[in-house]
């Protein structure tokens, strides 16, 4: 009987596990095409895996797990999954490219079309321009009287080079570590994930930054090194806190 019980009970621990852990299997996308190689990372068990070529994955996970999605050419994802995702044949999963801003573009081999300017258009520049500033007749100014405006026909050739819709380069908001956690990661990440109290998440960042590793991490801006190390601090920070109280 004692044996018998035993046996119900290894059944009864592993179909309890099975209701609770399922392989959860889906497609990353980007617009319409599958995405090859990108990290799927549960953070909850640290488990991870990629996509294959044609996009697909499997990992295990349970309801309310935070599963992460990423890849140096995307931006960085996070859902919590939901009970409906297992229930679907195939969980499709949306990425956005990530934006590349280019200080500078060089154009080479470029032909520009500068039209010609006629002596009647050079003349009614001219003219125009008399009009505006009246001259003397009876005093000589080194100018000759009719004669083309090569100053206003030169002014109007380097227009033609001057590129009116060249964007102007955005200052960039000064950022720390703390701005950049804030940012990277929800505060749902932050009280669940990490067991932290509202009121308690900058003065965690702020222990966090404490530390010199803080800065590799803020000027790597990688999310996985930021996760690692965020994690890395709360036993530390919990600690700290334990020991305080």
């Amino acid at each position: 009987m004692k044996q018998l019980a035993i046996v119900f009970g290894l059944l009864f621990f592993s179909f309890g596990k099975a209701q609770t852990t399922n392989l959860l299997k889906g497609k990353v996308m980007c617009d319409t095409l599958a995405v090859s190689g990108i990290e799927v990372i549960n953070l909850s068990t640290e488990q991870s895996t990629k996509t294959d070529s044609r996009g697909f994955f499997v990992i295990s996970a349970k309801s309310k797990d935070l599963v992460a999605f990423y890849s140096k050419e995307y931006v960085f994802k996070k859902v919590v999954v939901v009970p409906e995702y297992f229930q679907m044949k195939q969980w499709k999963v949306n990425l956005i490219k990530s934006a590349i801003e280019l200080d500078e573009v060089v154009v080479t081999n470029t032909k520009l079309n500068v039209p010609l300017f006629t002596y009647e258009q050079a003349a009614a520049a001219r003219i125009d321009k008399q009009a505006a500033n009246p001259k003397n007749p009876f005093v000589y100014d080194g100018t000759i009287t009719n004669g083309m405006d090569f100053m206003e026909i030169g002014r109007k050739i380097i227009s033609l080079f001057k590129n009116p819709d060249k964007p102007k380069r955005k200052k960039q908001p000064e950022e720390d570590f703390i701005a950049y956690a804030k940012v990277s990661l929800s505060e749902t990440f932050y009280l669940q994930k990490l067991g932290l109290q509202k009121n308690e998440i900058d003065n965690f960042l702020a222990f966090c930054k404490e530390d010199p590793q803080s800065k590799k991490v803020f000027i790597n801006k990688d999310e996985l090194t930021l996760l690692d190390f965020l994690f890395k601090k709360q036993k530390d920070y919990l600690e700290r806190r334990t020991s305080s109280n």
